[in-house]
């Protein structure tokens, strides 16, 4: 509000007629308004492709200082050209960031484009019309309670309950004009600095606003704890120093390096948080369960050997000892991400010297030149030149700092993902065996099983927060291609697979393409985030009822409330339709910078 220049023009709409035909939009402050005019007339009156009207070199002229800047790519004899017309011409790395998006309206189709200047993708989405969360006016909710944190930051909401480890507190967002949403943090009582509660009577009033959302799977965002707040202590295990830190659910023990530790720590906590809101607790395990984290993969193979264990998956969970246990080589390439960091700290700072020491350099040039008979617009020409050029260098030497710090971030994502991913997989295992079923030999069908697995293990992590309801991207366009298909598998076969038909791709790293743990991936969410029918006790009642596969089609239909057939239609019907909630990538998919196309057919 308030803030009108002129390059708010971007991004344009072009239209034909009334039918809009292309839309550009830029970012790169004075910059943007002559991106979009370059893009909009190459395209339209140059008659280039849409890639090669983003890609193709770009030219801006800056009034302050009078310069004008090239893209590197542009041929020299057109640049010379340039300055013998009278330009101050100065070479630049990139004129800014452009994206495009270009409808066909004769073929109905869609194309987008992400500047190749810079990493990243364009990706299309189905528009899916949602039923709206209400409205709040914020002048009629109650007043909220509120917990202030030691280190001044205060949340506004509910607390849901407390233990001597643990406060588990809502906060309750009303931003203005848009719904009302809920994040469920956890803190450690001795970070909280003062609790003020309402009364009784305003409590249950601000409770029954918030019960409808709060009860909702489908607003399923598991805030994550700080990794400043993990305790770790060291202990001897196996001749090696390991660290070791506790939760009211699991030990972990590590002998990974201790950033890596308390990032699994607080990742390990946020997913069982997770675990506990779609399948509360109903028992307390005999013995506590141990996660093992390893700091290198030759040590994780190391205790696999000696366990005489034939696994492949970066982790595994053995039942027999209740105990987890993953590994890769997180230490290695967290030191040497840390090495790093420290390398382009001290060059930016470096960078910083120089740059608060500018003015004095140029007045000293500023003396030099008026000493060597130099007039004052010349002087002052070449101190604009030189400050202009500085700053070029400058923003360039921190963009490939920053460009260095984000492959090597994304790099140690990498190494470390597919571990955090299994580790998730097989946490949901062990949780249910410890927490979820009072009959010791009672367990989930295979299928079931295997499928609220991979739930789990999807689920992305958007900053410090995990979205248990985002369905897999991949997962869901495969499994929305396959029931395009034929030959596509019933609700009634997959409840009649049994344990080897899963477990013949369990011990291979490529388990997920299998057939069958596609199909359970897809029942399970629906069931879980659907038709909201996963219960702790109905689970616990449906587990007992299904010893065998053969057992499982009556106990189906009694925990759905109709026949096979039905549910299948209406599942299929369901997958179909659905789109991925987050468009977040994994790194590795961030360079992308083909165009693609999409239909709106």
């Amino acid at each position: 509000p308030g803030k009108r220049p002129l390059s708010s023009m971007s991004p344009t709409i072009v239209l034909r007629g009334d039918q809009p035909i292309l839309t550009v939009g830029a970012a790169g402050g004075p910059k943007i308004i002559t991106q979009v005019l370059q893009t909009i007339v190459r395209r339209l009156d140059l008659d280039m492709s849409l890639y090669n009207a983003v890609a193709s070199p770009r030219i801006h002229h800056q009034w302050s200082p009078d310069r004008l800047y090239v893209e590197r790519e542009l041929a020299d004899p057109f640049v010379d050209g340039l300055t013998v017309r009278g330009h101050a011409v100065v070479r630049t790395g990139g004129a800014g960031v452009t994206q495009a998006i270009e409808y066909d309206p004769d073929r109905r189709q869609f194309l987008g484009l992400h500047d190749p200047r810079v990493p990243g993708q364009a990706m299309g989405f189905q528009a899916r019309v949602e039923a709206a969360t209400p409205l709040l006016d914020p002048t009629e909710l109650v007043a909220r309670e509120s917990l202030t944190l030691k280190g001044g930051k205060t949340y506004q909401g509910l607390l849901l309950r407390r233990s001597p480890g643990e406060l588990e507190f809502v906060q309750v967002g009303l931003p203005k004009g848009k719904p009302m949403f809920l994040v469920r943090i956890s803190f450690d009582p001795t970070s909280v600095e003062r609790y003020e509660p309402l009364e009784r009577a305003r409590r249950n009033e601000l409770f029954a606003r918030i019960r409808p959302l709060l009860a909702s799977k489908r607003h399923a965002v598991i805030e994550a704890g700080r990794m400043a707040d993990v305790r770790l202590d060291p202990i001897e295990l196996d001749g090696r120093t390991m660290l070791r830190c506790d939760s009211p659910l699991f030990q972990l023990v590590s002998s990974a390096d201790e950033s890596s530790t308390r990032r699994c720590f607080v990742r390990l906590e946020q997913v069982f948080r997770a675990f506990q809101r779609v399948l509360p607790p109903r028992v307390s395990p005999d013995r506590p369960l141990v996660i093992r984290l390893h700091g290198s993969a030759d040590e994780y193979h190391e205790q696999l050997r000696a366990e005489g264990w034939d696994i492949r998956n970066p982790a595994f969970y053995s039942a027999s000892r209740n105990m987890i246990v993953a590994g890769c080589d997180l230490t290695f390439f967290a030191d040497r991400l840390r090495r790093t960091h420290e390398q382009n700290e001290q060059v930016r700072e470096q960078y910083t010297r120089l740059n608060a020491g500018l003015t004095d350099r140029l007045a000293d040039l500023t003396a030099e030149l008026k000493e060597a008979g130099f007039s004052n617009d010349e002087i002052q020409r070449e101190v604009n030149a030189r400050r202009a050029l500085w700053k070029n260098e400058l923003e360039a030497a921190l963009k490939q700092i920053d460009a260095v710090d984000r492959r090597n971030d994304a790099r140690f994502a990498e190494v470390s993902g597919e571990m955090f991913a299994r580790l998730k997989h097989e946490a949901f295992h062990a949780y249910t065996r410890n927490f979820v079923f009072t009959q010791p030999r009672a367990e989930l069908p295979v299928w079931l099983n295997e499928g609220l697995a991979q739930v789990f293990e999807t689920a992305p992590i958007d900053g410090d927060r995990l979205r248990i309801d985002a369905p897999d991207p991949e997962r869901l366009r495969r499994l929305q291609q396959e029931l395009a298909g034929s030959n596509t598998m019933s609700v009634a076969d997959l409840l009649n697979t049994d344990g080897p038909s899963f477990l013949a791709t369990h011990t291979t790293s490529d388990f997920a393409s299998d057939r069958n743990y596609l199909y359970a991936w897809g029942v399970a969410y629906y069931l879980t985030f659907y038709r909201d029918l996963l219960k702790a006790d109905r689970l616990a009642e449906f587990a007992a009822a299904t010893n065998a596969p053969a057992d499982s089609p009556d106990a189906f239909e009694r925990l759905v409330g109709q026949s096979i057939e039905s549910f299948d239609r209406q599942w299929r019907d369901a997958i179909r339709s659905l789109r991925p909630i987050s468009s977040a990538e994994s790194p590795s998919q961030a360079a992308v910078t083909t165009p693609r196309v999409f239909s709106d057919n």
